[in-house]
Formats: C-alpha cells, structure tokens, sequence
C-alpha cells in the first residue's frame, strides 16, 4: 500500500524541519521553503495532502492554492496561518479552493487527525 504523500511549504526553516521530523515516519513528506519550489515538487511528485503557509514572500498561500487547483484538483489543500480571519483565506474556503485553515501555532497532532480522518473517508468511499 502507499503511503500518503504530504506537501508543506512554509519559508521558515524551522518549521519545515519540525513538520518533517513529526511526519516522515508515517508519510511520505516533501517540504519547500517556497510556492515556486511547491509548485516544482509537485511537477515531480504524486501529493494526497499541500500544507502551505499563508503568508510568505512573492506568492501567499491562497495564490498558490488558486493556482494548484487548475492542475490538481484532487489534491487536499489546507491554509496555515496565526490570521485564519484574513479575508483572502475567507474566499478561498468559500470557493472551495481549499479543505480547511489551521491556525499558527500549529497543533501538529490536528493536523495528523485530519490527514487520518480524510484519508480513512475516502478508503471507505472506494470499498462502497
């Protein structure tokens, strides 16, 4: 069986080495310290679930995911961000570009329980 694939760009190191050391064991995780390099890895990668942060130079998190849509539609996005009542987070849950927002500080166990929680969803899905 594969392992679930995760993307998490964020351009703050610290948080990519502490996201990677929680979830490399159960997952496969790729992590970028930019949209330019998500939007790389996900030309070369197969990704279930993109964490990306909102707020980071050139590109924030609702432009990227506006964008990743188009090309992967089938892909779980979910915004992270210490301004969950931005507005452009707002629009981007209202249309249906991503799954969910989780505020900064992250809690790392909730974010494992939504991968879980969808993940078990969709196999039960298939199996009916």
């Amino acid at each position: 069986m594969k392992k679930v694939s995760i993307l998490y760009i964020d351009d703050e190191r610290l948080n990519l080495l502490a996201f990677e050391a929680v979830f490399r064991r159960d997952y496969t995780v790729y992590c970028a310290a930019s949209a330019e390099e998500g939007f790389a890895c996900l030309n070369d990668n197969s990704v279930d679930y993109i964490f990306c942060d909102q707020r980071m130079p050139k590109m924030c998190g609702s432009e990227f995911f506006r964008r990743v849509k188009n090309t992967h539609p089938e892909v779980h996005c979910c915004i992270l961000s210490g301004y969950i009542q931005d507005i452009s987070i707002k629009a981007v849950i209202n249309e249906g570009i991503i799954d969910k927002a989780f505020e900064k500080p992250l809690n790392l166990h909730s974010l494992e329980k939504y991968i879980r929680e969808t993940h078990q969803y969709e196999a039960d899905k298939l199996r009916n």
